[in-house]
């Protein structure tokens, strides 16, 4: 951006006391109405000068717009030069460009597109983004922008960027609200289908962008088989939602459309329980995983790992200990368990205590902890195949530790 050590240069006065991080004026208002006072009466005074352009070919025009200047300096500065809404950046990026990604108010916008409606068919070239793309991968975009870019040109809609993303791609990926979405989505159903560069349809792209319930399930009626979609890595819309902490909800609505999704393994070998839980995914969504296909708590990927090696919570842990010694097949190898030392590096006592009483059990060790102390800590965290292997290995326990009998429920 331009420098220069005058006062009352246009540049600098447009910056002052904005910060680019929360996009907003760090300064008291009365100050930030003093420096509008100033910007509006020198682009009176001196209106040459909104035809300024620094080293990068960025006009006031464009500073005012990526700073969220007031209606009243943009329209001073339009009033000075009506073309400086048509100049652009070295990187061919429109004042719209700037004011749609730094969430400008929609006076701003329609200020802008009276002036200069083609703007919003303008690509820039970092990325290939028109207006409508920026506004939608930028911070909290209002649905009013996004209606005011596409009253303009519809066919918008339509158009990718470099990386095959169409506004739609970007929205779902941005936790847009439904109203957005729709907005978009009516004016081009057809992209529903659509894929980006990297494989990904809507439907993956929400499960990967953290998009509300109402949004996912909008995908689902409009295509169904989204949910059978894989991305240039072999994931379907589950593993990412796996990936990213989806609610159960969400991972439900995945899973009634198709539940042979859980089976399905990526270009790593990772089926969506492993995705879920080497993301760190809630209880109840690794619970509803193995509740449709049990076995996954037995597939390696391609590297060897089972959803043992990941580090979960304590409780999916246990989960996955109980579904996995189930079979009485697994008690009998230890293969599918990284109870070694350079495997397994325990977070706290209760980590460290569940795989060493099982690594006793697999290599028959009597001591620290005992059969006893094992099966203690078995019933206390209600793991309840684990009681069923100790009794396997120790069948005696009953009487010496005097349980009830129904402990031994297999």
């Amino acid at each position: 951006m331009a420098k220069n050590n005058n006062n009352n240069n246009i540049f600098q006065l447009l910056q002052h006391g904005f910060d680019p991080l929360t996009k907003t004026k760090s300064i008291p208002n009365e100050e930030a109405n003093e420096t509008n006072t100033k910007i509006l009466h020198l682009s009176q005074k001196e209106p040459q000068v909104a035809n300024q352009k620094d080293k990068l070919g960025c006009t006031p025009l464009h500073y005012a717009c990526s700073t969220n200047a007031s209606l009243e300096v943009v329209s001073a500065l339009l009033n000075a030069w009506p073309d400086a809404a048509k100049q652009t950046t070295k990187f061919n990026s429109t004042p719209l460009h700037y004011a749609c990604t730094n969430n400008a108010s929609l006076e701003v916008v329609s200020a802008l597109l009276d002036v200069y409606p083609d703007a919003t068919k303008v690509k820039d070239d970092s990325g290939g983004c028109l207006p409508l793309h920026r506004v939608c991968f930028g911070r909290d975009p209002k649905l009013n922008i996004v209606s005011a870019l596409l009253h303009v040109w519809p066919d918008a809609a339509k158009e990718t960027t470099a990386c095959g993303n169409t506004a739609l791609h970007f929205a779902c990926s941005n936790k847009e609200p439904l109203e957005v979405v729709s907005a978009l989505l009516n004016l081009y159903p057809e992209a529903v289908a659509q894929t980006n560069n990297r494989g990904h349809t809507l439907l993956h792209c929400a499960c990967s962008g953290y998009a509300p319930l109402d949004v996912v399930s909008v995908l689902l009626v409009a295509w169904p088989d989204a949910v059978r979609q894989l991305d240039n890595h072999g994931n379907t819309p589950l593993h990412c939602a796996c990936s990213r902490k989806a609610p159960l909800e969400i991972v439900s609505a995945l899973l009634s459309l198709w539940p042979d999704s859980t089976k399905v393994q990526n270009n790593d070998g990772d089926t969506p329980l492993h995705r879920a839980c080497h993301g760190r995914a809630p209880l109840d969504v690794v619970s509803a995983l193995l509740s449709v296909w049990p076995d996954a708590v037995k597939k390696k990927n391609n590297y060897g790992h089972t959803l043992f090696y990941s580090k979960t919570s304590f409780e999916v842990t246990i989960l996955l200990a109980n579904t996995y010694l189930r079979d009485k097949e697994n008690r009998c190898s230890s293969d599918l368990m990284p109870l070694e030392e350079q495997y397994f590096q325990p977070e706290t006592p209760d980590e460290k205590m569940l795989f060493d009483c099982l690594y006793n059990l697999y290599n028959d060790k009597t001591d620290n902890p005992s059969p006893e102390e094992i099966m203690s800590f078995f019933i206390h965290f209600e793991l309840w195949s684990g009681v069923a292997f100790v009794l396997d290995r120790h069948p005696t326990i009953v009487k010496t530790m005097d349980l009830d009998t129904k402990v031994m429920a297999d």
